[in-house]
């Protein structure tokens, strides 16, 4: 595994983040004429299909009993609840603010390693951490008054928290990842549509939605579900977990600027200011200087013991 990416996959690796930041219009946009519990079920059951379906075209491995049991509770917990509540949250509010409080995941995944390992945080981290709730705050406490804006934030950071749930209780060493992703979303697309049939949800015609809903479920599916999942795992195997989750980082960027271009959404400075300082945050509880220099160490080491 390398930890340098090159050109070319620098290329591809913005084109993912690109993706991903995109992918927070495409389900405002659809979920203003699709319920947003069928709406999830259609973003996740077929991009599924396409990624096992191509990933059986290039490998041998089978899919056993232990493979769909192991997915089951994943797919809940990092497809079914976040999908659902992303489609939800972004009902009243922005897709770019949607997208900030995503960025989230990697503080809950730090939350859960402190409590799971009973390691001592260092004062930076906590500091990174009372900035990123301060800044969540700062979003949300102007629409404190108003329960139907509050909700959809702490419905937004649920999804988030438990997408990293469902990360966590994932082996990093699997040897089936694509073959597990598309397990993943195919039974969390099966659930949401359970879901949304026993919620009564009201599935819309096709003839009835407009072109630009129909752009956007078609994004999800093809470009999102297959396409940015399928790539987000090729970065992760190729540079690490730290790499691959710096469209963390990017994709928020992304998506507050399309929708302030293409989804007429409109910020206060408050909210960019406190938007910018979430994502520093974020960059502050997860990096790791001790490791940084271990690494820089260790090639050291390797070049003098080459030469």
């Amino acid at each position: 595994m390398r930890k340098k990416l090159t050109l070319t996959e620098g290329y591809i690796f913005f084109l993912l983040c690109t993706l991903q930041g995109s992918c927070f219009l495409a389900l405002k946009f659809s979920v203003e004429e699709i319920p947003p519990l069928f709406l999830a079920a259609i973003q996740a059951g077929p991009a599924g299909v396409l990624v096992l379906g191509f990933i059986a075209l290039i490998e041998s491995k089978k899919i056993n009993i232990s493979d769909l049991k192991r997915a089951l509770l994943i797919s809940i917990l990092r497809r079914s609840i976040p999908l659902a509540c992303f489609s939800y949250a972004v009902i009243p509010l922005t897709s770019g603010l949607l997208s900030v409080f995503v960025s989230t995941a990697p503080i809950w995944a730090f939350i859960w390693e402190f409590f799971s390992t009973k390691r001592v945080p260092a004062s930076r981290q906590v500091f990174g951490l009372l900035v990123g709730f301060l800044c969540i705050g700062i979003i949300a406490l102007p629409n404190a008054s108003n329960e139907a804006t509050m909700l959809p934030v702490f419905i937004a950071i649920l999804g988030a928290a438990s997408a990293v749930a469902g990360s966590m209780l994932t082996a990093e060493n699997t040897s089936k990842p694509f073959q597990l992703l598309g397990l993943e979303l195919i039974i969390g697309g099966l659930i949401l549509w359970a879901a949304s049939y026993l919620a009564g949800e009201t599935i819309p015609a096709y003839s009835s939605l407009s072109n630009r809903a129909v752009l956007g479920v078609s994004f999800l599916v093809i470009f999102y579900g297959f396409f940015a999942q399928i790539g987000h795992i090729w970065i992760m195997t190729i540079a690490g977990a730290s790499e691959g989750m710096l469209f963390i980082y990017v994709s928020p960027v992304i998506a507050l600027a399309l929708g302030f271009i293409a989804g007429d959404e409109h910020f206060s400075v408050s909210d960019i200011i406190a938007s910018l300082m979430l994502l520093i945050s974020v960059y502050i509880v997860r990096f790791n200087p001790t490791a940084k220099r271990r690494r820089k160490v260790d090639k050291q080491r390797k070049v003098q013991a080459a030469g």
